[in-house]
């Protein structure tokens, strides 16, 4: 799972990059466009962060109780 978030995430800031630079060098003409996409960026980056950090902790906590005895 965190692979996964972590290659889309990759994935998603090199299309972007690409839009960003392209439109620096006016070879495409977006504006908005690129405000959207970051604040999108933005947003799945700040998601697949709180849901890395609850698989941590869940996984932690498996971790703790298999390794106890009753």
């Amino acid at each position: 799972m965190k692979k996964a978030l972590s290659y889309m995430l990759a994935g998603m800031v090199f299309i972007f990059t690409v839009i960003a630079i392209l439109s620096i060098w006016e070879v495409i003409t977006i504006e908005d466009v690129l405000w959207k996409s970051l604040k999108t960026l933005l947003v799945l980056f700040v998601a697949s962060a709180i849901v890395t950090f609850i698989l941590q902790v869940t996984t932690d906590d498996k971790e703790k109780n298999s390794g106890q005895s009753i």
